[in-house]
């Protein structure tokens, strides 16, 4: 009897598993990091639009305070894949954590200055003599921002040596010159037109400027391990973030929104800012340059190709 009862059971369990939706066995999960950042913005509008979910994909968008924490993440294995600064996860991979660049984040220009060199309104740093013995915010060690202020300084004549670098959160930046932890921080959207409009602050220069005429603020990445592993989900990830991205170039008003929502930043700030491009590909040659003067200002300890650094 026992064993008759045993055999029904086990064939129940076989047959409800057999019937289990088909859509629900090939169901993926992606565990991704980012910010609030509108250069950061292309997993969080593709998240709201479906993207994901249309390709099957069930993804966990995790919100990160720095480019920082999330290759942190990624690199830990607690993350599958993330956003970051191009100059951090370079140096990432040259201290030998092995990443690769899947996709391209928003773009800089000296046209579209989405980031930007912050102080008090009546402050008397202007230039980059000033800066000189200064307290400068950044978003973390070893990144984008620091390079870009040490081409500009080096560019108007001034020792970058002489800068005293603190790392605060992306959307923290404003505090820190409040309270005087910083003399200037550098900010980026959206967090720069609402600290702009909404405290005594006062853009004062473009340090991105000197990095190139438009380069990529940040790219899509994970480790080499996982992306060996997963290569075509990989795949439909990065063909989604570039549908994302072109949605969000052509439709500004419907990913203010969005953006506001995710940023908790609002829609009036959102609308009148500079937002940032987001491109179709990632070309190599956006990121070349940022490599070779992260170089020669020594935050890479050896020449690096932007090529090798993509995922192949």
């Amino acid at each position: 009897m026992r064993l008759a009862r045993l055999v029904a059971l086990l064939t129940s369990i076989v047959f409800l598993v057999s019937a289990a939706p088909v859509g629900a066995q090939r169901e993926q999960v992606i565990r991704i990091g980012t910010t609030a950042g509108d250069a950061y913005a292309e997993a969080y509008y593709a998240q709201e639009l479906g993207l994901f979910r249309q390709a099957g994909l069930r993804v966990e968008l995790r919100m990160f305070s720095s480019g920082v924490a999330i290759a942190t993440g990624v690199a830990s294995g607690t993350i599958d894949l993330g956003i970051a600064n191009v100059i951090y996860l370079a140096k990432t991979i040259s201290g030998g954590t092995p990443l690769v660049f899947l996709a391209g984040g928003g773009l800089y220009s000296s046209k579209t200055p989405i980031i930007a060199l912050v102080t008090k309104r009546n402050s008397p740093l202007h230039g980059p003599r000033d800066l000189e013995g200064k307290t400068v915010a950044i978003a973390g060690r070893s990144d984008q921002s620091l390079v870009a202020i040490d081409a500009w300084m080096d560019r108007g004549g001034a020792d970058f040596t002489k800068v005293h670098f603190i790392y605060i959160p992306l959307g923290e930046m404003q505090f820190a010159l409040r309270n005087g932890l910083a003399d200037a921080a550098m900010i980026t959207e959206p967090w720069l037109s609402a600290a702009v409009k909404s405290e005594n602050l006062q853009v004062v220069a473009k340090p991105h400027d000197a990095l190139g005429s438009q380069l990529v603020i940040g790219v899509w990445f994970s480790t080499a391990q996982w992306y060996a592993t997963n290569k075509e989900l990989a795949k439909k990830f990065i063909t989604i973030i570039y549908e994302a991205g072109s949605w969000a170039n052509a439709h500004h008003y419907q990913s203010a929104q969005l953006l506001a929502k995710f940023s908790k930043i609002d829609i009036q700030t959102i609308g009148s800012m500079v937002r940032a491009p987001f491109p179709t590909m990632l070309d190599p040659s956006i990121i070349q340059g940022q490599l070779n003067l992260a170089y020669r200002y020594h935050i890479l300890d050896r020449p690096m190709s932007a090529v090798d650094l993509l995922a192949k």
